[in-house]
């Protein structure tokens, strides 16, 4: 079975309309594009997920899933995965909602035999129990708590739009057809990154009592990831 329709029909229909993928081999991210299999991955259902839209599947061979779906993929993959997903994406709109990073490689630079710590556990440790925690109480979409935007928030995306939006043009910095519709998926990727900093300092103590609205730092905090994001997506996107 495609990774897209098992996505369908055994985690997003049994999970009230949620889904989640990690992985940490190219082979994850293969499987989830539909990579060699005999079927197209539906990148229908995936950008749907993306954006929190309605998506209905019923089929008669197999459990289909019809509501508001929500889903998250991340891959920690080798060279070769934004050839990928630039190809199945095929105008579908899929590879403009990717956010990724790309690493210099550490090879021929490696000390073996030496075991140093390289991040601080310590860090994650606690939101990680808060968020395991409560993820069965997470599964009904309709017991979460929503998380507003304030008037003043939704202003600092509008003076980011339109900060980008001459650089998106013919002859602008960003005008490529690619990295142009990946900067106009912005505003929800700003939103997303936003809500979940907002949560996730709730989670750790840091923001106290009933949150009325998205923290309009956090929100500065999320303009400026996107805004890195992009000009790394432009200096590695030139090719396609």
């Amino acid at each position: 079975m495609p990774l897209s329709e098992a996505l369908e029909s055994k985690m997003a229909a049994a999970q009230g309309g949620l889904f989640s993928l990690v992985g940490a081999e190219q082979i994850t991210a293969n499987t989830a594009l539909g990579i060699g299999a005999e079927k197209q991955t539906n990148a229908a259902f995936l950008n749907v997920g993306f954006d929190g839209d309605h998506f209905s599947s019923l089929r008669v061979e197999r459990v289909g899933v019809s509501g508001q779906i929500h889903g998250s993929i991340v891959i920690f993959a080798q060279d070769g995965l934004l050839d990928n997903i630039v190809t199945v994406s095929a105008g579908s709109g899929l590879a403009e909602r990717v956010r990724y990073v790309i690493e210099p490689s550490t090879k021929g630079s490696r000390v073996f035999g030496v075991n140093k710590a390289r991040a601080d556990l310590s860090l994650v440790a606690n939101p990680v129990h808060v968020v395991s925690s409560d993820l069965p109480d997470f599964f009904d979409l309709q017991k979460l708590e929503p998380v507003k935007w304030s008037e003043a928030a939704l202003s600092l995306i509008d003076d980011y739009s339109n900060a980008v939006e001459p650089m998106i043009g013919d002859g602008g910095k960003w005008g490529d057809p690619l990295i142009a519709n990946t900067v106009s998926k912005g505003r929800q990727n700003i939103i997303k990154m936003a809500t979940n900093l907002t949560i996730l300092r709730k989670m750790q103590g840091e923001l106290t009592g009933h949150i009325p609205a998205v923290d309009l730092d956090d929100v500065r905090c999320a303009i400026e990831m996107e805004r890195w994001l992009m000009d790394h997506h432009y200096q590695n996107l030139g090719g396609y």
